[in-house]
């Protein structure tokens, strides 16, 4: 298994929101905004976002801390789309606030919706542009970058994580 990071304190917040930049919205376009209404209104789905990305063949996993909804869960970061933030912007800060990296949101490549249909998740090949891997402890017991079989091979890994491998996307 590749080497795993653990949370620790985060002291270069500020300097990478300063440097996340405009690469969301460059990628982001009308149809991947989620309107203010519908989901603050309880009208539709919840809604969020997954970022895949990959460094030399491997895929950045995370295990949910406990607590939290699914804590314990291997999966690939991400989270809630707020009323009014496109896809791509959600992208950037939830892997920004999550793991502290600083990606690119490249295409929307899937999309998987939760069978009683109350959470829709847009899954994003993002680009990592840079920013030290650091957990957030409130929300990340741990980061690692593996293959897809180890990724496979995780005890608790999300089944909608499973079936996005499944894929080969």
């Amino acid at each position: 298994m590749a080497a795993t990071t653990r949370p620790s304190g985060r002291t270069s917040r500020d300097a990478l929101r300063s440097r996340v930049g405009g690469g969301a919205r460059r990628a982001a376009s009308g149809s991947n905004t989620i309107p203010a209404s519908s989901t603050a209104a309880g009208t539709g789905p919840a809604v969020g976002v997954v970022a895949v990305i990959e460094r030399a063949g491997e895929l950045l996993v995370i295990r949910r801390a406990a607590g939290i909804a699914l804590g314990g869960a291997w999966c690939f970061p991400g989270g809630h789309v707020h009323p009014g933030e496109s896809e791509p912007d959600a992208v950037v800060r939830e892997v920004r606030e999550e793991v502290g990296l600083i990606v690119e949101p490249v295409r929307r490549i899937w999309t998987w919706r939760r069978p009683d249909g109350g959470l829709e998740l847009y899954w994003w090949r993002a680009t990592l542009l840079g920013g030290e891997l650091s957990p957030l402890a409130a929300e990340v017991e741990a980061a690692a970058w593996l293959s897809p079989q180890q990724i496979r091979d995780l005890p608790g890994i999300l089944p909608g994580n499973l079936e996005f491998l499944d894929l080969g996307l």
